[in-house]
């Protein structure tokens, strides 16, 4: 009685487990299994980007963000791409958003065809930054105002 006890929490904890890592692997974003490589990019502002996020080429899912990082005044985000991504040295990293939610992701350009295949490893990518969705608004604000106090002026208000 005692043994068959034991083998079914054993089996149970392994199931477990199991289900725990078929979790992380699609709902985390964390690709446990996947065979890839590793490029890097330095931005002054990732917007909000996390640990997870999709990695994409002309919209097409090529990797994963693997870690972001405070360094030397910048935000050092290591990227881990599938096996097949092929990137290249003069490609350009940019960090978008899609959606009002404004979910985040790092798009990489294509570069030009002749330029070389980035190395497999500990390759830094160049970088464009997007304005901030933030300083956008507050210049659509300050806009705003702007015509604001110019209508009033016609209609003969004082400002």
């Amino acid at each position: 009685m005692k043994n068959t006890l034991e083998t079914r929490l054993g089996i149970f904890v392994a199931l477990v487990v199991i289900a725990a890592v078929l979790i992380l692997e699609t709902l985390g974003g964390i690709d446990l299994f996947q065979r890839g490589y590793y490029v890097a990019a330095l931005f002054d502002n990732v917007q909000d980007l996390k640990v997870g996020d999709r990695v994409k080429m002309a919209g097409v899912e090529i990797g994963r963000v693997h870690g972001i990082e405070l360094t030397n005044n910048k935000v050092l985000v290591s990227m881990k791409l599938k096996e097949g991504a092929q990137v290249r040295t003069d490609s350009i990293a940019r960090v978008l958003f899609t959606g009002l939610m404004g979910q985040n992701y790092v798009a990489i350009s294509f570069g030009s065809p002749t330029a070389p295949l980035a190395a497999r490893e500990n390759t830094f990518l160049a970088t464009a930054e997007q304005p901030d969705l933030a300083a956008i608004m507050q210049k659509m604000d300050n806009v705003a105002s702007g015509v604001e106090n110019l209508n009033r002026s016609f209609t003969g208000e004082k400002i």
